[in-house]
């Protein structure tokens, strides 16, 4: 048996890694796609760092931008949730 990312199930069918993937990439295309910025994305799994550092420097607006997707992404994925009871350990 193969564990995914999180722990919480089989690779390809873990939940929790699929709701932080879902949520990193949707910042990714805003920053990218939406506003055009080139940003790379970078994960250290040891301590689960992520960022995304721009090609270029970005405009005033556009870095403030950034900086609120990637608070909201944060606030995201540390406020506690509550968890279904069938998916609870």
């Amino acid at each position: 048996m193969s564990r995914a990312h999180s722990g919480w199930g089989e690779e390809g069918e873990d939940i929790v890694c699929a709701a932080v993937t879902s949520a990193i990439r949707l910042v990714e295309c805003t920053v990218n796609d939406v506003m055009g910025l080139c940003a790379s994305v970078k994960v250290r799994e040891k301590d689960a760092k992520i960022s995304f550092p721009p090609a270029r420097r970005p405009v005033r607006p556009a870095e403030s931008t950034c900086q609120n997707l990637l608070t909201g992404l944060m606030v995201y994925l540390t406020a506690p949730r509550r968890i279904p009871r069938k998916h609870q350990k």
